[in-house]
């Protein structure tokens, strides 16, 4: 069963809170909220990243993922 997304109060405040000069991750337009705090980002998306990285980076780090992708749900953090 899918829930549904509701917007309260706390969730507008964020809204008006988000940053929008971070940079796109490997040409994905990921969050546009915080993902740090403190200087700290947060560890899920940290590992967001690298599942990114590792599908549409340009490094011959990982070529076993040369012909790999994500699915659409996975695009956005």
């Amino acid at each position: 069963m899918k829930k549904e997304f509701i917007e309260v109060p706390s969730t507008i405040q964020s809204i008006n809170q988000r940053r929008y000069n971070e940079k796109s991750v490997y040409g994905i337009n990921d969050a546009n909220y915080m993902v740090a705090h403190n200087g700290a980002r947060c560890p899920y998306y940290s590992k967001w990243v690298e599942i990114l990285g590792r599908c549409y980076g340009e490094s011959k780090k990982y070529p076993s993922y040369s012909d790999c992708s994500v699915c659409k749900e996975w695009l956005l953090f």
